[in-house]
C-alpha cells in the first residue's frame, strides 16, 4: 500500500478533503514512521497550494484561489490542489464521475449555492468550473434542485428534526458516517438514551423560543434498529411524547439493516400508529446485501417488498381507504370488502 504523510499549519480540518483525493490515486495516510511521499498544503496570498515530495523530487499544484475562508470553500480548494499535485506526480488522469464531490448528498451543495444567490442558469457552469462536475451531472443536480424548490417551498417558520443513533451491528467498509458498534448491554443503551432524551427536551425548548413548527421527524444513524427492542421502543416513545406535534407531516425511521430488524421493533412502530382511515406504514422492504442474484438463471432479486393492500387500493381508486397498521400486516386483518388478509407467517 502506498502512503503519504501530511504536513500543514492551517487552522482547518483536512482529515476528509485530503484523504478523499489521495485515495483516487491509491495513496493512503501513513500509520507508522515511514511514508512513500510527503504532502504539504499551504495557504498564501489568498490561494491554496499542494506540494508532493518523493525521493528528492517535487510536484507543486497550481494555486487555487479561495473565495472565502470558510470550511466548505477551504475543502474545495484543498481538494483541487491535492488532486493537481497527485495528477502531476503520477501522470494519471483519474476519472471523476462526480468531480471532487465525495459525500452522499450532492444536492445539498446545489441548494446551498442557490440559496446563496447563484441562479439556476449559472449553476451548471459553476458546478463544472468550481467542482469539476461533468456537464451531465451538473445539469442533473440543477434540475433536481429546481424541482425540489417547487415541491418543498422555503418556510421560515418550519423545521425538520433529525435524531441520530450512531450505532450499527457492524461497520461497513464503504461507510463514511460517524458510527460505532452498538453496545450489547442494555444499561449502556439506556444510558445513551438518557442523553438523547435530554437533547430532545432542549430542542423542544429551542423550538418554542424560535416559534418554529416541526413538520418532519427523521430517526437515522448509524442504524437505529440496532438498539435492543426495549431501547428502540423507548426511543420511539420519547420522540412521540415530545416531537410528534400536530404540525408533523412526515415521520421516518431508518431501518436499513435486516440483521437487526424484528417483529418487536415493528410492533414498537405500531404503537404509534394502529391502522385505520389514514396513512400508516405503506411498505416494508428488506434486502440481503450478501446475495448477488444470477439473473441469467432467473434468480429472484435480493430486494423483497411487502406492500399493504390499501396502498394499491388508494392509488387506483383515488380516495382514502383502510390502511393496515403493522400488527394488521403481521397478524392478518379484514379488508373493507370483508375478505380476510392472512398474517405474515401464513
Amino acid at each position: 500500500m502506498k502512503t503519504y504523510r501530511l504536513h500543514h499549519n492551517l487552522e482547518f480540518d483536512l482529515t476528509r478533503s485530503v484523504p478523499d483525493m489521495a485515495a483516487l490515486f491509491a495513496y493512503y495516510p501513513a500509520t507508522g514512521e515511514e511514508a512513500d511521499v510527503i504532502l504539504k498544503v499551504a495557504f498564501q496570498d489568498g490561494s491554496f497550494t499542494a506540494i508532493l515530495e518523493k525521493d528528492g523530487a517535487f510536484w507543486t499544484s497550481a494555486p487555487v484561489i479561495c473565495d472565502e475562508l470558510v470550511s466548505g470553500e477551504v475543502s474545495r480548494c484543498v481538494k483541487l490542489a491535492v488532486l493537481d499535485a497527485f495528477t502531476q506526480m503520477t501522470g494519471q488522469a483519474v476519472e471523476l464521475p462526480w468531480g471532487i464531490l465525495t459525500g452522499v448528498r450532492p444536492g445539498k451543495l446545489a441548494h446551498k449555492l442557490v440559496d446563496g444567490g447563484t441562479s439556476f442558469t449559472m449553476l451548471p457552469n459553476y458546478l463544472q468550473e468550481k467542482y469539476l462536475l461533468p456537464a451531465e451531472q451538473a445539469q442533473m443536480l440543477t434540475n433536481i434542485c429546481k424541482l425540489q424548490k417547487q415541491l418543498v417551498p422555503d418556510a421560515n417558520k418550519e423545521a425538520g428534526i433529525y435524531i441520530g443513533i450512531p450505532f450499527c451491528p457492524t461497520k461497513c467498509t464503504y461507510c463514511s458516517f460517524p458510527s460505532g458498534i452498538v453496545p450489547k448491554d442494555e444499561e449502556s443503551q439506556q444510558n445513551f438514551l438518557n442523553f438523547i432524551e435530554q437533547d430532545i427536551k432542549n430542542v423542544v425548548k429551542l423550538l418554542g423560543v424560535q416559534n418554529l413548527n416541526v413538520t418532519s421527524l427523521y430517526i437515522g444513524g448509524g442504524t437505529p434498529t440496532s438498539l435492543s427492542e426495549k431501547a428502540f421502543a423507548r426511543l420511539l416513545q420519547m420522540a412521540a411524547d415530545n416531537l410528534l406535534l400536530p404540525s408533523i407531516r412526515e415521520f421516518t425511521v431508518e431501518a436499513g439493516r435486516p440483521d437487526c430488524f424484528s417483529y418487536g421493533k415493528l410492533a414498537a412502530m405500531e404503537a404509534l400508529y394502529n391502522g385505520g382511515n389514514d396513512i400508516g406504514l405503506t411498505a416494508v422492504a428488506w434486502i440481503n446485501p450478501f446475495v448477488q442474484p444470477d439473473y441469467a438463471n432467473n434468480d429472484e432479486p435480493p430486494l423483497k417488498l411487502a406492500m399493504p393492500y390499501a396502498l394499491s387500493f388508494m392509488a387506483t381508486n383515488d380516495f382514502h381507504g383502510y390502511v393496515p397498521g403493522v400488527n394488521d400486516i403481521l397478524n392478518g386483518y379484514t379488508k373493507p370488502d370483508g375478505t380476510v388478509e392472512p398474517s405474515a407467517d401464513e
